[in-house]
């Protein structure tokens, strides 16, 4: 009967955050130790050597342009390489003329399939009010233990989740739902998991 109780206690409880183990700041919420900034970042997503410096709740959204940039500057070198070319009659002909640009378009489509797939996972990590972190350590992080796995615990909905994202300060502090009204919240249908499909 107690263990019981304890269960219904942790359905019903709301975790509201931690002490750093590494720094001794209160953690709130999707907060996390960074080893190699050695501080701890809120909505934390990830270290990008890329830019040096961690991605979180204030330079997210500059993350995000930062990968639109470079896939349009990847599609710009990429046309530019093709149309450089000069057709020639035959295979052998074609690639003497050509090689240097037909390496470089080559390399260009490696790096548009690597960042336009980054770009593409970030614009769903927003759509649905994730991180990086949380993402590929669900199953770590004590306040998303328990949380079934087709819930996101900090969506509000798509258009709410890009309003927040792009256009308003970040709140105070995050809350998340109870286990109970999450796990309620599981098994009604939506469009990505109902009775007839499941993406």
């Amino acid at each position: 009967a107690e263990e019981e109780e304890e269960e219904e206690d942790d359905l019903d409880a709301v975790p509201c955050g931690q002490i750093c183990k590494h720094c001794a700041a209160w953690q709130g919420l999707r907060t996390k130790h960074c080893h190699d900034c050695g501080r701890c970042v809120r909505r934390f997503d990830h270290h990008c050597f890329w830019v040096g410096t961690c991605v979180g709740e204030k330079n997210h959204p500059r993350f995000v342009w930062y990968l639109v940039t470079q896939v349009a500057l990847i599609l710009w070198a990429f046309h530019v390489s093709y149309t450089g070319m000069r057709y020639r009659s035959t295979f052998t002909a074609l690639f003497e003329d050509n090689a240097g640009p037909i390496m470089l378009c080559f390399a260009l489509f490696i790096f548009i399939l690597f960042v336009g797939s980054l770009l593409g996972f970030h614009v769903w990590l927003v759509l649905t009010a994730q991180t990086t972190w949380e993402v590929s350590s669900k199953n770590k992080i004590t306040y998303l233990r328990g949380v079934p796995h087709n819930v996101q615990p900090f969506s509000v909905g798509a258009t709410q989740n890009c309003a927040d994202f792009w256009c308003r300060v970040p709140p105070p502090g995050y809350h998340r739902k109870p286990l109970r009204e999450l796990r309620v919240w599981s098994t009604t249908e939506t469009v990505w998991e109902n009775r007839y499909y499941v993406c």
